[in-house]
């Protein structure tokens, strides 16, 4: 806890600055204007989209939208067609003067948020942690919206930096450190670059899924196989969730034959993986004992 904390609960919201922020509006206007056809009819905003019906359709529409969410204040993104539109004016995905007018819509939203706290970083306080993740949905979430108010709500999320939560309890007191990441999915290449540093630089590493996501994601699987390797055995943890949802789990249950195949390569994966890093532990010890033998010699030579 902070030593001005009044509630159990805390929350530090930190932004891009500098070179940092433009970087990240360079990033987001680059997909965005990819996912632009400029070929494409005016589609109302009205129009009912399922943002459900295949993988293709969130990742064109989710870098619009949340350029749309971010500037909603602006004529130029008050709607997603008008983002569109906005998009189509650039003269390229590196539009040096839609970024820069990207750059100081952000410092603006940035300018508010922080005019009424102390340095440049928000802070939320709360009683309840339901209480206040809700209030910080706005900084973490994109809302996505259908009819005529589709794509006007904020979402700030492409400019936070990072949330730091402060809490009182003695699991974190000697200096231990969670870091809550963004999906190994995520589509946003901001987020998903957050990811691997976090992983690279992190001494023990937690993957959540549920079950029938890791039997079938080679995402999971590829991290679990990067861990074995950069954090060694012990420091990669799977943990999966909603294991009740396969009845007697111990003997399959109703796993169907492709997720109990799965999850058996994996398992025999896992078990290959730490033969041979111990069969690398072995040479390295085998190794580094020959090479002390010339010098054993030499030594008992002149003694």
């Amino acid at each position: 806890m902070r030593p001005d904390q009044t509630q159990p609960f805390r929350a530090e919201i930190e932004y891009y600055r500098g070179a940092e922020l433009e970087e990240i509006m360079a990033t987001e206007f680059k997909q965005a204007y990819a996912a632009v056809d400029p070929s494409e009819d005016n589609v109302s905003d009205s129009e009912d989209i399922d943002f459900d019906d295949s993988e293709k359709d969130h990742d064109e529409y989710g870098h619009i939208q949340a350029i749309s969410n971010l500037f909603c204040n602006r004529p130029e993104c008050a709607s997603v067609e008008a983002t569109k539109e906005f998009l189509r004016q650039a003269h390229s995905e590196n539009d040096k003067a839609a970024i820069a007018r990207m750059v100081r819509w952000s410092e603006g939203i940035i300018r508010n948020y922080t005019e009424k706290s102390v340095g440049s970083t928000v802070v939320m306080e709360s009683a309840t942690t339901a209480d206040l993740l809700q209030d910080l949905r706005g900084f973490t979430h994109t809302t996505v919206k259908k009819g005529q108010d589709y794509g006007c709500e904020r979402a700030c999320w492409p400019i936070v930096k990072r949330i730091t939560f402060c809490l009182d309890t003695p699991f974190l007191n000697d200096g231990i450190v969670l870091v809550d990441t963004p999906g190994l999915n995520d589509c946003d290449p901001t987020r998903a670059a957050m990811v691997k540093k976090e992983f690279a630089r992190s001494i023990f590493v937690l993957i959540i899924a549920q079950i029938s996501r890791a039997i079938n994601d080679d995402t999971v699987l590829r991290y679990l196989r990067k861990g074995y390797f950069s954090h060694r055995i012990g420091k990669v943890i799977p943990v999966l969730t909603h294991t009740d949802s396969l009845s007697q789990f111990q003997g399959w249950g109703n796993a169907n034959d492709v997720q109990k195949d799965r999850l058996q390569e994996a398992e025999d994966e896992v078990d290959q993986l730490e033969k041979e890093l111990e069969q690398l532990r072995a040479n390295k010890r085998q190794k580094i004992a020959t090479s002390e033998i010339p010098y054993r010699v030499q030594k008992e030579q002149l003694l």
